[in-house]
């Protein structure tokens, strides 16, 4: 885990370092409610919590990114370091697998981003005040998402602990500021 939290030396960097460290953070806040009797299964669970937390983060950069950056400059971002940074993760969380496993979990689990980003796409609020649980916005969903994972998915702390956590952790993060530092590097083609 230690080389995904390495400091990021361009402003795109800074981006999805930031969805990798946020996606930790929230899956630690999920793990007391994985109490499967296997360990295995509790460590693929926390897995798949993970990637869950990673498609929120980055669907929260692709939504910030378009008035931002536009279509096609967002579309370039998305393209260029999505890929990176399911790679990366893939590579830590699955170090000790084969390459051959590997490639097939980078190919799923983009498959399922990608899958993920339609999801969330058909959202049209955050949160929903009037009611919280609704599909209809993001936070919602993730915790939908994410405690259908966990050993009692209709767990009301569960979810709610899913939904303040992840709610916290998207205010902290000022996606317009990091964004905006990204426009000129993406026009430069000198840069990686």
């Amino acid at each position: 885990m230690s080389n995904l939290m390495q400091t990021p030396t361009k402003p795109s960097d800074k981006n999805f370092s930031l969805v990798i460290a946020k996606s930790f953070s929230c899956t630690e806040k999920a793990k007391p409610f994985l109490q499967f009797q296997d360990k295995k299964k509790n460590n693929q669970h926390e897995h798949l919590i993970l990637f869950e937390f990673v498609y929120f983060f980055m669907h929260m950069i692709n939504r910030h990114a378009l008035p931002i950056l536009g279509h096609g400059r967002r579309a370039q971002l998305q393209s260029k370091r999505g890929p990176e940074i399911i790679k990366s993760i893939t590579e830590v969380v699955f170090e000790s697998e084969p390459e051959e496993l590997k490639t097939q979990l980078f190919n799923d689990i983009y498959e399922n981003l990608n899958r993920a980003e339609i999801g969330y796409a058909n959202c049209k609020e955050l949160l929903l005040s009037s009611n919280p649980f609704s599909q209809d916005a993001i936070i919602s969903k993730l915790a939908r998402l994410v405690s259908n994972l966990c050993t009692y998915p209709t767990d009301k702390n569960l979810i709610w602990t899913v939904m303040e956590t992840s709610f916290q952790e998207y205010q902290k993060t000022y996606f317009n500021r990091l964004l905006e530092s990204c426009r000129t590097q993406l026009d430069d083609p000198t840069v990686n």
